[in-house]
Protein backbone atom coordinates (compact mmCIF):
# COMPACT_ATOMS: atom_id res chain seq x y z
CA UNK A 1 0.00 0.00 0.00
CA UNK A 2 1.15 3.62 -0.73
CA UNK A 3 -1.28 5.30 1.47
CA UNK A 4 -4.81 5.37 3.29
CA UNK A 5 -7.68 6.87 1.94
CA UNK A 6 -10.72 7.82 4.44
CA UNK A 7 -14.21 6.97 3.79
CA UNK A 8 -17.49 7.19 5.39
CA UNK A 9 -17.55 3.50 6.09
CA UNK A 10 -14.07 1.64 5.78
CA UNK A 11 -10.87 3.08 5.23
CA UNK A 12 -9.82 2.34 1.82
CA UNK A 13 -5.62 1.27 1.13
CA UNK A 14 -4.28 2.66 -2.06
CA UNK A 15 -1.95 -0.16 -3.43
CA UNK A 16 1.18 0.70 -5.19
CA UNK A 17 0.60 1.57 -9.32
CA UNK A 18 2.22 -2.11 -9.98
CA UNK A 19 -0.70 -3.63 -8.19
CA UNK A 20 -3.15 -1.82 -9.84
CA UNK A 21 -2.06 -2.56 -13.36
CA UNK A 22 -1.13 -6.10 -12.54
CA UNK A 23 -5.04 -6.22 -10.65
CA UNK A 24 -6.17 -4.75 -13.41
CA UNK A 25 -4.72 -6.87 -16.13
CA UNK A 26 -6.04 -9.98 -14.20
CA UNK A 27 -9.80 -8.59 -14.10
CA UNK A 28 -9.55 -8.56 -18.01
CA UNK A 29 -7.79 -11.35 -18.50
CA UNK A 30 -9.12 -13.80 -16.37
CA UNK A 31 -12.33 -15.03 -14.86
CA UNK A 32 -12.82 -13.39 -11.46
CA UNK A 33 -13.33 -16.52 -9.87
CA UNK A 34 -9.67 -17.56 -11.00
CA UNK A 35 -8.10 -14.40 -8.95
CA UNK A 36 -6.92 -14.18 -5.31
CA UNK A 37 -6.13 -10.83 -3.70
CA UNK A 38 -3.52 -11.85 -1.13
CA UNK A 39 -2.97 -8.93 1.64
CA UNK A 40 -0.99 -8.38 4.50
CA UNK A 41 -2.34 -6.79 7.34
CA UNK A 42 -0.43 -3.81 9.01
CA UNK A 43 -1.29 -1.71 11.73
CA UNK A 44 -0.34 1.18 9.72
CA UNK A 45 -2.67 1.13 7.30
CA UNK A 46 -5.80 0.25 8.11
CA UNK A 47 -8.84 -0.54 5.49
CA UNK A 48 -9.42 -2.14 2.45
CA UNK A 49 -8.63 -2.76 -0.94
CA UNK A 50 -10.72 -1.15 -3.12
CA UNK A 51 -11.05 -3.50 -5.33
CA UNK A 52 -13.98 -5.89 -5.56
CA UNK A 53 -13.80 -9.26 -5.01
CA UNK A 54 -15.59 -11.56 -2.84
CA UNK A 55 -14.09 -12.43 0.66
CA UNK A 56 -13.51 -15.69 -0.56
CA UNK A 57 -10.99 -14.47 -2.91
CA UNK A 58 -8.76 -12.14 -0.79
CA UNK A 59 -6.78 -13.65 1.92
CA UNK A 60 -6.08 -11.57 4.58
CA UNK A 61 -2.79 -12.21 6.74
CA UNK A 62 -0.38 -10.92 9.37
CA UNK A 63 2.55 -12.49 9.27
CA UNK A 64 4.58 -14.84 6.69
CA UNK A 65 4.21 -17.74 9.21
CA UNK A 66 0.23 -17.39 8.93
CA UNK A 67 0.75 -16.93 5.08
CA UNK A 68 2.48 -20.48 5.16
CA UNK A 69 -0.05 -21.72 7.40
CA UNK A 70 -3.53 -20.69 5.35
CA UNK A 71 -2.24 -20.55 2.29
CA UNK A 72 -2.35 -24.11 0.99
CA UNK A 73 -5.26 -24.81 2.21
CA UNK A 74 -7.16 -21.76 0.70
CA UNK A 75 -4.87 -22.83 -2.95
CA UNK A 76 -7.00 -26.21 -2.51
CA UNK A 77 -10.20 -24.70 -1.82
CA UNK A 78 -10.43 -22.27 -4.75
CA UNK A 79 -9.03 -25.05 -6.59
CA UNK A 80 -11.56 -27.63 -5.91
CA UNK A 81 -14.06 -25.66 -8.22
CA UNK A 82 -12.07 -26.34 -11.41
CA UNK A 83 -11.73 -29.83 -10.48
CA UNK A 84 -7.41 -29.24 -9.94
CA UNK A 85 -6.80 -30.08 -6.40
CA UNK A 86 -4.79 -32.91 -5.28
Amino acid sequence: PVAGLATENKPLVIPSPYVCVEIGYALTAKPTEQILLVKMERPDLPGQFPFDLPSYQQLIYQSPQELRQMLPTVMENLLQRFNLST
